[in-house]
């Protein structure tokens, strides 16, 4: 989507008369639809599809692009069309993933956390390093209770995994593989597919020596499906972690709402305020014109 924005921008006549965000998101659409088709609609890659095609539908609203409702609306999509997965590991682990992610960062200490600053680039360093690390406690904790119950067993090290892991695949072997593809078509992308191999040979490695490390794995012969429910059951009552989200909050605003009506509605029509005269209203000045300052 960055890119065909990118490059629309270039046609003057396009950009002065359309709104380049419904194109770029059109075209994002496309693209993932093709792929989607093209990797022949598994189901974790029609799950990402339909979350990217929320996502991108909420940026054409103008609409918040990640929230909570656009998890639920995927899973509702993918289990009227396939309501076997319920049962699988891939739907309960990737939608608990995504789940935990949103909820922490839309708690309003962490968006404090992390919000831009002008503090430099070490402020920005220190707060991209700060986002890692929540996220992945947030997921590693999120996805334990599900790995013990479908594997028998969890990682416990993967948070200083994915310090290196995350960074090495969006920096350099997704755009060493995109790079390579690319120059293929004129017979130079050798390069690009030894650096690939390199770092995908170098996550080989990372993952092995995370997994033998001693105490990096947590075993459980059988996990009891009453604790695998108490364990959901858990996840599913912290996760309002934004006050916004709070079933209490909801109900005292309702609660609020409610009795202040009635309060309006038994109050006499001569009791009731009223709006002053229009000549009594103190008139703003437009926001553009600027005062001036004696």
């Amino acid at each position: 989507m960055l890119l065909s924005i990118k490059l629309m921008a270039l046609w003057p006549a396009l950009a002065r008369r359309q709104n380049l965000i419904l194109w770029s998101a059109a075209a994002g659409a496309i693209a993932g639809i093709g792929y989607t088709l093209l990797t022949g609609m598994q189901v974790p890659t029609v799950r990402a599809c339909i979350a990217a095609l929320l996502v991108l539908l909420g940026i054409a609203l103008g609409r918040s692009a990640l929230s909570l409702r656009l998890v639920a609306v995927g899973a509702v999509i993918i289990l009227l069309i396939r309501p076997e997965t319920i049962a699988g590991a891939s739907f309960q682990l990737s939608f608990a993933a995504v789940t935990a992610i949103i909820a922490l960062h839309a708690h309003p200490r962490v968006r404090g956390w992390l919000k831009p600053r002008d503090d430099g680039w070490q402020g920005r360093m220190w707060r991209s390093f700060l986002a890692l690390v929540l996220t992945g406690l947030a997921v590693e904790i999120t996805l334990m209770p599900l790995a013990l119950y479908h594997f028998h067993k969890a990682g416990l090290f993967g948070v200083l995994a994915n310090l290196i892991a995350i960074p090495l695949t969006t920096f350099v072997v997704m755009p060493a593989l995109a790079l390579a593809i690319l120059f293929d078509i004129v017979g130079l992308g050798a390069p690009f597919w030894w650096v690939t191999g390199v770092s995908l040979d170098g996550l080989v490695s990372l993952a092995h020596l995370v997994g033998n490390a001693k105490g990096a794995v947590a075993m459980v012969p059988t996990m009891p499906t009453w604790a695998f429910a108490l364990a959901v059951l858990g996840g599913a009552v912290a996760l309002p972690l934004d006050p916004s989200y709070s079933l209490g909050r909801a109900g005292a605003d309702c609660d609020r709402a409610w009795r202040g009506r009635i309060v309006t509605a038994a109050r006499p029509a001569g009791n009731r305020r009223r709006p002053p005269p229009r000549h009594h209203r103190r008139s703003r000045p437009p926001a553009f014109v600027a005062r001036p300052r004696w």
